[in-house]
């Protein structure tokens, strides 16, 4: 498949909701998507997706969400709501209405709730989409129970890296990497449950994962696919969480079938 240039992503600055924000475009198509990442993630790890596409038959919308890439952090710690008003305020501001959805992980939170209100889109592709509460394994219902005792303590160095130690263990990896007011914003995001706002999707979503994802197991993807009423689900064998960087040829033609047929 052809490669276009990742020369033809141009990036501007907005500052939406007080925030300053990285945006970007890539192609001048008819065919308008926007694309929402997952948590940590930036425009670097999207590029190898992007530039899959016929820059004359899509045109791309891109945000390095608050606290992510080189957009600024939220002043405050956010809820996902507030991510999704900022969502909406952003296209509202930069006059688009993009037909098509694409989301990964962290970015399917901010879609369950741009769908369920008002919205312009025909159809949404949900990779490996957060949104569904986590069953908690063994380690994580003990993290919950520990995670109150250490917390007076926790300013003290061997403390510190018994959390870190257990935190790696329980797959929240995420909230150590993160600083300022998006510690508080991951706790809001991972403990949000938008299981009963999948049934109100009122558009055609085609569901891809992973069989070997953890961070968002294949379990999520099949729930949501018995909630959502228009939806399908397509099931890559042994691949894990990130597809647009370890499959993006097939990810990108997966998508194309989709929003053309």
């Amino acid at each position: 498949m052809t490669k276009y240039k990742e020369s033809l992503i141009n990036q501007k600055f907005v500052e939406v909701n007080k925030v300053k924000v990285s945006f970007f475009k890539y192609g001048s198509g008819k065919k308008e998507i926007l694309i929402l990442h997952g948590f940590g993630s930036s425009i670097k790890s999207w590029k190898k997706l992007i530039v899959k596409f016929d820059p004359k038959q899509f045109t791309l919308h891109f945000v390095e969400l608050p606290g992510f890439g080189q957009s600024q952090h939220p002043p405050v710690p956010w809820e996902v709501s507030d991510y999704t008003l900022f969502i909406q305020n952003l296209l509202k501001k930069e006059k688009i209405n993009p037909e098509y959805l694409i989301c990964h992980s962290f970015g399917g939170r901010i879609s369950i709730q741009l769908l369920n209100d008002k919205h312009t889109f025909k159809k949404a592709i949900f990779v490996a989409a957060a949104g569904i509460r986590p069953k908690l394994n063994l380690l994580q219902k003990l993290s919950n129970t520990i995670g109150p005792i250490l917390k007076p303590i926790k300013k003290f160095t061997p403390i510190q890296k018994l959390i870190k130690l257990l935190r790696k263990a329980i797959g929240a990896q995420d909230y150590s990497k993160v600083e300022g007011t998006m510690k508080q914003t991951f706790v809001n995001v991972v403990n949000t449950d938008l299981t009963g706002k999948l049934a109100s999707i009122d558009i055609p979503v085609q569901l891809i994962w992973g069989d070997q994802d953890t961070l968002t197991p294949l379990y999520m993807g099949q729930q949501m696919d018995k909630l959502i009423p228009n939806s399908s689900l397509k099931i890559y064998g042994n691949k894990k969480h990130g597809l647009h960087l370890t499959n993006p040829a097939k990810l990108n033609q997966d998508i194309i079938n989709f929003i053309n047929a």
